[in-house]
């Protein structure tokens, strides 16, 4: 399952972190993070993987739905509601021209065309 690795790559991605700044050799306070934080969500196939796991519409609840656990949901209840996925949109389905091997982990932490390119 593709999709639960996204996931958590996501939340670790654009989970809140406190960024202190340093000004003049004192730490100055971290910045609030605050509103609507939008997301674009991509809908890709794989070449070798023509099918489609769930319809649009799965994707576009659980980015921002309320009949259950969402991304947005996570955001609100672990900023006290400070922040929120307002104006998120789900795009696709994308036909993507290489087969999964070309685009997923298979070489230690790159993917295939950037372990290339490095070597």
């Amino acid at each position: 399952m593709l999709f639960m690795p996204l996931v958590r790559y996501f939340v670790r991605l654009f989970g809140i972190l406190a960024l202190a700044l340093v000004a003049g050799g004192a730490e100055a306070a971290p910045l609030p993070q605050i509103g609507p934080k939008p997301w674009v969500t991509i809908l890709c196939r794989f070449a070798n993987y023509p099918g489609t796991p769930h319809p649009k519409s799965w994707y576009e609840e659980f980015m921002l739905g309320t009949n259950g656990p969402s991304m947005d949901g996570y955001f609100r209840e672990n900023s006290y509601d400070a922040i929120n996925l307002s104006g998120s949109v789900v795009v696709g389905w994308f036909n993507l021209p290489g087969t999964a091997a070309s685009y997923v982990d298979v070489f230690g932490g790159q993917t295939g065309r950037s372990y290339c390119a490095t070597r």
